[in-house]
């Protein structure tokens, strides 16, 4: 028999594999859905696209509970075949032993010694069903980080390498194709690029350019595909991206970078970045906590910040992803000043590559590199490139054009607002610093004067055991009478096993107990107990698919009302409660849900049902006993109560530890390319 359930174990695990597999890829897509919208969600709520977002969510998840269904479905098929195996392996051998030797010498002490030693096959096999499904799990796990952890790496050594063709210089690019697939056309061609050591060099062009490109080339995290880029040996590099970078810490530790600290430098790239008056208007100055991707910040204040990490990090060779954009006029001229000019920045004896747009500045760098559709078509000096009719020069006639008709617009759109007295700043109006780009309320900062400057609420943990609200809530969920009828079909189920003892039992005192009267014909005692172990085994496939299903309907009504009550929390929510916390709740625990309350809940009934059954008997065989049972149960609830206190708390413990995982994984992820 044993031998004879190999194949539909095998068959089982396939079946298993691909269901898993199917559950993990719509899990995934679930997953990804809510933190797409938890990372947009400032957006999300100035457009009104609750509804929007939360049905495309409820779609994945529709399609992630069918593929649960069908996980549930190959379980509980499994669990029920090898149910009913301990079952066949009785028949066969009693059917057996009677062909070969009569069923005069199947005796009580025969049966029942059988019995005991069937009921350890019966144990194990018990036990295999759920430890097939553990391995499946395992697999396909494993099978997946091995997917990811096999995935193409960046190698920016490989990249870029340690040695330029000419001393004087910091960085090389020569004869340059790069793209950002391995199999895929060339964003960047023909590059060649000298950056000399200790200069500003400047990286115009259209939008669409190619400029981020370049940069990224020179880090290294595009795919190389001819060329060399070079790096002087032993330069360090620091990268302000073009969209700034925030950890969820304080200004101090933002800035630093876990570097040791020096207040003397730590104040000096504070002025030259122009964030000392900021500091002195936050309610814990540098010790202010910043929001998960600087929340609590302003577009040009995040900038700022980014622009201070990198100069307080003091490496060799700074690349510059148009950091003054997001910045007003009279903002961005003083950070130019103070840090990035090259006479008076703080930065003045290191190598910068600045990628900008504007356009004010360009007469005070060193060299300019111009580029169009992916390739540099111009370089030189300011002075070289702006007579003629070269590309800076269209470039420049074609801003200023542009700055001249976004004038009109704004003095037509003023009149009427403004008295003749007032006067409009209009390149102030222009740039406006997009210091509020971000949608950023001023209403929100009262929100950080609360705990010495801190935004971000720790995780509140309830302590003890779960409530009974808890429980009834899932109860209503699930639906009494629904529940109460599948815990009397678990009840039936073990008559029916008892059955099967008490047929065997008849059939041993047919025999005689051993006495050689000989009364039972062997054909009607084991059709009776197949019959009963046929109606045991079909009535667990049945009951354990019913409450499984259940359970993904319940599992469905708890996610809805959690996503639906994610999206109506107001936007303070989302600012205290980083995005790895929530995302979180959506994960770990909502697994909980789906598949591990309605395993513990199958195994919580059949438990109460063999307790109830065996309480029964022995209660009906001895009378006396039931006296004992009262002491022992007072005692048992005792100790239940103080055991499932402890494990609930651990329980917590456990989930609330993988929240702060979670944020620093998504704030990793964002920020890779800085970090690297």
């Amino acid at each position: 028999m044993v031998v004879l359930v190999a194949p539909a174990n095998w068959a089982g695990g396939r079946a298993g594999e691909r269901a898993q597999r199917e559950l993990m890829r719509r899990k995934d897509g679930r997953v990804q859905a809510v933190m797409d919208s938890l990372l947009g969600m400032r957006a999300v709520k100035l457009m009104a696209w609750e509804q929007h977002f939360e049905a495309a969510i409820g779609r994945e998840r529709k399609a992630e509970l069918s593929a649960l269904g069908r996980t549930f479905k190959v379980q509980v098929a499994v669990d029920a075949f090898f149910a009913a195996v301990p079952y066949a392996v009785v028949l066969v051998s009693f059917g057996v032993f009677c062909l070969v030797r009569g069923t005069e010498d199947l005796t009580a002490d025969r049966i029942f010694v059988s019995l005991s030693l069937f009921n350890i096959i019966k144990f194990l096999f018990m036990l295999f069903p759920s430890s097939l499904m553990d391995a499946i799990r395992l697999f396909v796990s494993f099978r997946r980080m091995d997917d990811f952890l096999a995935a193409d790496e960046v190698d920016v050594d490989a990249a870029v390498s340690q040695e330029v063709t000419d001393v004087r210089n910091s960085l090389e690019i020569s004869d340059g194709d790069f793209s950002w697939l391995t199999v895929g056309e060339n964003v960047l061609e023909d590059i060649a690029l000298e950056v000399p050591r200790g200069s500003l060099v400047a990286v115009v062009g259209a939008v669409g350019a190619g400029k981020t490109s370049l940069l990224a080339a020179a880090l290294g995290e595009m795919e190389k595909n001819r060329g060399r880029v070079s790096l002087s040996r032993g330069a360090s590099l620091a990268y302000v991206p073009q969209r700034a970078w925030i950890r969820n810490a304080t200004v101090e530790r933002n800035v630093t970078f876990n570097r040791p600290y020096s207040r003397g430098r730590f104040q000096q790239v504070v002025r030259s970045c122009a964030l000392d008056a900021d500091l002195e208007l936050m309610p814990a100055g540098s010790d202010t906590e910043i929001g998960e991707n600087g929340v609590n910040l302003s577009g040009g204040q995040k900038q700022r910040v980014s622009l201070a990490r990198a100069a307080y990090s003091d490496a060799d060779v700074f690349l510059l992803d148009d950091p003054l954009s997001a910045l007003d006029m009279h903002v961005g001229k003083h950070v130019f000043e103070r840090l990035l000019s090259s006479e008076t920045g703080l930065l003045r004896e290191k190598t910068r590559v600045l990628v900008t747009n504007n356009l004010g500045f360009l007469h005070r760098t060193d060299r300019i590199y111009v580029l169009r559709g992916g390739r540099i078509v111009e370089e030189g000096t300011f002075e070289e490139l702006s007579v003629g009719e070269s590309e800076l020069s269209r470039f420049l006639q074609a801003s200023a054009s542009n700055s001249s008709e976004r004038k009109e617009e704004i003095v037509s759109d003023s009149q009427g607002a403004t008295s003749k007295n007032d006067r409009v700043d209009y390149d102030r109006v222009l740039s406006h610093d997009n210091e509020r780009s971000d949608g950023h309320d001023d209403d929100d900062d009262d929100d950080n004067s609360r705990e010495g400057g801190r935004l971000v609420r720790s995780e509140a943990v309830a302590e003890g055991h779960v409530g009974s609200h808890v429980y009834l809530r899932y109860l209503k969920s699930f639906g009494p009478l629904l529940f109460l009828l599948i815990s009397v079909l678990y009840l039936v189920g073990q008559v029916l096993q008892v059955g099967t003892g008490l047929v065997l039992a008849s059939w041993a005192d047919a025999n005689g107990g051993g006495n050689g009267t000989h009364q039972g014909w062997p054909g009607r005692y084991l059709g009776s107990y197949a019959g009963l172990a046929l109606g045991d085994s079909g009535l667990q496939l049945a009951r354990e698919i019913w409450l499984l299903l259940v359970c993904c309907r319940v599992s469905s009504s708890v996610h809805a009302n959690l996503l639906d009550a994610v999206f109506r929390s107001p936007m303070s929510f989302f600012d205290q409660n980083p995005t790895g916390r929530i995302l979180n709740r959506f994960s770990a625990d909502v697994n909980s849900v789906d598949q591990v309350i309605p395993v513990r809940l199958s195994q919580l009934l059949r438990c109460v049902s063999e307790v109830a059954a065996t309480l029964a008997l022995v209660c009906y065989s001895v009378p006396l006993v039931a006296a004992v049972f009262v002491p022992l149960a007072a005692f048992y609830v005792y100790v239940q109560r103080y055991f499932t206190s402890t494990s609930s708390q651990l329980e917590r413990m456990d989930y609330v530890s993988r929240s702060p995982i979670l944020s620093h994984f998504s704030e990793t992820w964002q920020g890779v390319t800085s970090i690297r």
